[in-house]
């Protein structure tokens, strides 16, 4: 597509028709011929096409009156189908990672840091003697100390 002024106004109007695309094609095809048999001169801005044919928005609305229901609810159907399936694909990679991730952490491949304080006569100090200040490592490493 060159970039001209009609071809930014069909491509507007375009994305908003919800059709197939054989459908939008000859719909857009029906405003390329409009705007020919107008004198082209005339027609150098996007401004110009919205003075003789009205805004995209509005050409896209009665563009969309001559699209038969059954297709617009194919079209809508599909798109809501493809929604689905990329908002479920999502999904699966989120919970795979957060899996992966919990298991890694499980498996002791994330180091951490564990501070005790012992103050004198704490019923705790016996129990926790052993670990008094940092100790690095994964928790079978700590165990084992």
């Amino acid at each position: 597509m060159k970039n001209t002024p009609i071809d930014r106004y069909c491509s507007r109007v375009g994305k908003k028709l919800i059709c197939t695309k054989e459908t939008r094609e000859n719909l857009l095809n029906g405003i390329r011929e409009e705007l020919a048999d107008r004198n082209l001169d005339s027609l150098r801005s996007m401004a110009d096409i919205e003075d003789v044919l009205g805004s995209a928005d509005k050409m896209a609305e009665i563009l969309q009156e001559e699209v038969s229901k059954d297709e617009e609810l194919q079209i809508r159907k599909r798109r809501k189908g493809a929604l689905c399936t990329l908002i479920c694909l999502g999904l699966g990679i989120v919970i795979f990672g957060v899996t992966a991730l919990i298991r890694y952490i499980n498996a002791g491949h994330i180091w951490y840091v564990k501070t005790v304080i012992i103050y004198g006569n704490e019923e705790d100090a016996i129990e926790d003697g052993e670990l008094d200040g940092i100790v690095w490592g994964n928790e079978n490493e700590a165990e084992g100390q």
